[in-house]
């Protein structure tokens, strides 16, 4: 018998090895469809995007990768997501990538690898130039299995592998790559993208070297911060969470899933039957929601006595579970990182992002800054404002090139800083044999609305205070060169 168990063990290590070999590989690949110039203009006026606030450089083609990663075990499995590649790529050192992680999703087919509204993102991107990929993380697209919701390893685990198909899909398709690497996502991406900031230096610091990541309105502090408004004794407009997060977190932790071998020992009647079984890949979140306490409070589907441990144990095993992905623990970032939220978000409070930078502060962290993109919106309106900013945030930093179409937008020749402004920034640009510039600061309408002669000095500053709050284009020529640089301006 002891041998049995010995040979077992060694094959699940053989196993376990084989998967780490494999991960990233291509399984398969499949074209999805191309995006036009002129259809991602319509998209962008669509969705009231201004033109200048995305440069639309090139077609874009869309393909579904299915690529080899682990399950929240490390056994081996697949999962799928969508790389969008621009094409006829002109950049002549390379594309960046751009890496986003989406938002929570419970149907399982509505994901960016089917092209969700949150593939646009990538679209967006890949446009401008950037190779762009969202992975639809473990148990959603593909993938088989139960989501593992707001788990860390895993969410890192499924987008380093995304990008690493990724790459793959590049090498052997000769489209060039540069070694920049930006990480972003919004809700439960933000948490997904600081999962995978922290991973990647801290455990593969070999292969990946993060030039930026800017993690949108997650909670980063799910174990603290987000527990207490998912237990609060007041009604949560997405109730659902919180058994999200029960059902992932007992199939990732054994340990909780044996101190509750049935949903039953948690969750009240009818909760303990109804609520798991909407979580079949199906049914939306607002058909979960629907099917919550009327009073739209989670905590009341919690048997009581559960519930009272919950609040007084420290060791409790949810809550030890809880604690573990929280994902400002155990690293200080050796890249720069912006946290965007708006303060008026109701389903992932703000503090998530005060907690998380509060935290890299006090640990020596200082390339680390916050953005309140507006304080008026709630959670959904503030995701499409943040992305927009976060693009631009990382098109300040994106490799010079030499070509002559690489003068717009050329952070290695023209940056601006503080961006977003809301009082002075000041432009630096690269000037060694003091010729003389014009600078003109244009509106989304092309109106000029400030201009300055004769610049030679390296740097200029900008005053924003009489302006209204929008995104404005810098341009900086003398006559033979151009350089261009986005300005927002917010109030």
């Amino acid at each position: 018998m002891k041998n049995f168990y010995f040979t077992l063990l060694c094959m699940l290590c053989v196993l376990q090895l084989q998967a780490q070999e494999q991960r990233g590989t291509i399984v398969s690949e499949t074209w999805i469809r191309n995006y036009t110039q002129a259809e991602i203009l319509q998209e962008m006026d669509n969705l009231g995007i201004p033109a200048a606030f995305l440069p639309v450089r090139y077609d874009v083609a869309a393909y579904k990768l299915i690529y080899n990663t682990i399950d929240v075990h490390g056994n081996p499995t697949i999962a799928s997501g969508v790389a969008m590649i621009p094409l006829n790529l002109q950049e002549n050192c390379g594309a960046a990538i751009l890496s986003y992680q989406h938002g929570t999703i419970t149907v399982k087919e509505q994901v960016p690898s089917r092209l969700s509204q949150e593939a646009f993102i990538a679209v967006g991107a890949a446009t401008d130039g950037y190779v762009a990929c969202v992975a639809d993380y473990l148990g959603l697209g593909d993938s088989p299995g139960f989501h593992p919701y707001i788990h860390a390893a895993s969410e890192a685990t499924a987008v380093i592998d995304m990008i690493r198909a990724t790459r793959n899909y590049c090498a052997a398709n000769n489209i060039p790559l540069n070694e920049q690497l930006f990480l972003t996502g919004y809700s439960q991406g933000g948490h997904a993208t600081m999962a995978t900031h922290r991973a990647m230096q801290l455990d593969y610091s070999t292969e990946f070297n993060v030039t930026a990541a800017a993690p949108m309105s997650g909670p980063y502090d799910v174990g603290g911060v987000q527990t207490d408004l998912l237990t609060a004794a007041q009604p949560y407009p997405e109730p659902n969470y919180l058994p999200y997060i029960v059902l992932a977190y007992r199939e990732a932790y054994p340990d909780l899933a044996a101190a509750f071998p049935s949903l039953s020992d948690i969750f009240i009647s009818p909760y303990d039957v109804d609520i798991p079984n909407l979580f079949d890949g199906l049914q939306g979140s607002g058909d979960i929601n629907n099917a919550m306490p009327a009073s739209s409070i989670p905590a009341e589907i919690v048997r009581p006595e559960v519930f009272a441990d919950f609040q007084t144990n420290p060791n409790h095993p949810l809550r030890l579970a809880l604690n573990d992905n929280n994902t400002y623990n155990g690293w200080i970032p050796e890249a720069p990182m912006k946290l965007q939220f708006c303060t008026n978000d109701q389903s992932v409070i703000y503090l998530n992002a005060k907690v998380a930078y509060e935290h890299f502060q006090s640990v020596g962290f200082n390339d680390i800054d916050t953005l309140n993109v507006n304080p008026n919106l709630d959670h959904y309106p503030c995701a499409q404002p943040s992305v927009l900013f976060a693009k631009l945030w990382f098109d300040q930093q994106r490799s010079a090139c030499t070509g002559v179409n690489d003068v717009v937008g050329d952070a290695g020749f023209m940056r601006l800083f503080p961006n977003p402004v809301s009082d002075y920034a000041m432009l630096n640009f690269t000037n060694p044999n003091y010729e003389a510039y014009t600078l003109q600061v244009t509106d989304v309408t092309g109106r000029i609305v400030s201009q300055i002669n004769n610049i030679r000095d390296e740097q200029v500053p900008i005053s924003a205070r009489q302006l209204p709050a929008g995104l404005y284009t810098l341009t900086l020529s003398n006559g033979q060169k151009l350089m261009q640089q986005k300005m927002v301006v917010v109030r």
